[in-house]
């Protein structure tokens, strides 16, 4: 059994909805933020109205959230990711940062462009344990926010943390299957 662990997800978007829905169900105190703060309030309110007993607050700053965050969630556009990894890298060491792809943008096939992004995340973030998660359906340009998504592919350089978060993805229902760079 897992003991509760804070995740913050960062970015409100489609994956960020996704995900979100899917870690309310479960045993974990969800942080969302967004640079737009009312979009943060907007999800949880959503996500509340579903979930009537889920564990989920917004938070106005990604720094924080990060803080208190066991585990990060980055699920924006990669350029996006790299400025908030420059925001948050003072409170980010030896925790595990989870790069989620957004749909449409990065597939299986093409792996060599998201090992570079993973790099150049490592590079930002030298003491974080960075594991990348992708879509597993190919024909999903967009997760619908109450869309229950149980495949993805996962991804990392460092076997606990892809073996950590598998654990989390599994008690929520969904089925990560383990792919290389």
């Amino acid at each position: 059994m897992l003991t509760k662990q804070t995740i913050v997800i960062i970015g409100t978007g489609f994956t960020g909805k996704a995900i979100a829905a899917r870690l309310a169900s479960g045993c974990f105190h969800v942080l969302i933020c967004d640079k737009e703060f009312s979009n943060a309030e907007t999800l949880v309110n959503e996500l509340k109205e579903i979930e009537h007993d889920c564990d989920v607050e917004a938070m106005e700053c990604s720094f924080d959230g990060a803080w208190e965050a066991d585990i990060i969630i980055l699920a924006t556009h990669f350029d996006e990711q790299k400025e908030v990894a420059g925001i948050i890298k003072e409170v980010v060491n030896q925790k595990i940062l989870v790069s989620a792809v957004q749909p449409g943008t990065e597939t299986i096939e093409e792996l060599s462009p998201a090992c570079s992004q993973v790099r150049a995340l490592q590079e930002l973030l030298p003491n974080t344990k960075i594991v990348r998660i992708f879509n597993d359906d190919p024909m999903a340009d967009e997760p619908v926010f109450n869309k229950n998504i149980t495949k993805v592919l996962i991804a990392g350089m460092d076997d606990k943390a892809v073996e950590a978060v598998s654990r989390i993805l599994e008690s929520v229902g969904v089925n990560p299957t383990r792919v290389d760079y």
